[in-house]
């Protein structure tokens, strides 16, 4: 029994994880916190879904430049964040 619960568990940490998109990941994993949002707590992009494509876009391995004109304050450095923590979590 005990042999099985082990090799259940080391081909389990053997598959690779399934690939998500920026927005994806940062629904799933982002936490905002206080004091830095006017909404802190779990991420939802529902809530921006202007940045969706952009981060996803981000995200994409065949984009080589994204450029952006937009207004101050809408989020663009929470984006920014969860880009990071995107690559860094799925792209290490």
């Amino acid at each position: 029994m005990g042999e099985t619960v082990w090799s259940t568990a080391f081909f389990r940490a053997l598959r690779p994880k399934s690939r998500l998109t920026v927005s994806e990941w940062a629904d799933k994993y982002r936490h905002v916190a206080p004091g830095t949002s006017p909404e802190p707590g779990p991420w939802r992009t529902s809530r921006v879904p202007y940045l969706r494509e952009p981060m996803d876009v981000i995200g994409d391995a065949d984009t080589e430049t994204v450029v952006m004109q937009c207004s101050s304050q809408i989020g663009k450095s929470e984006m920014h964040l969860n880009v990071m923590g995107y690559f860094t979590d799925q792209e290490p």
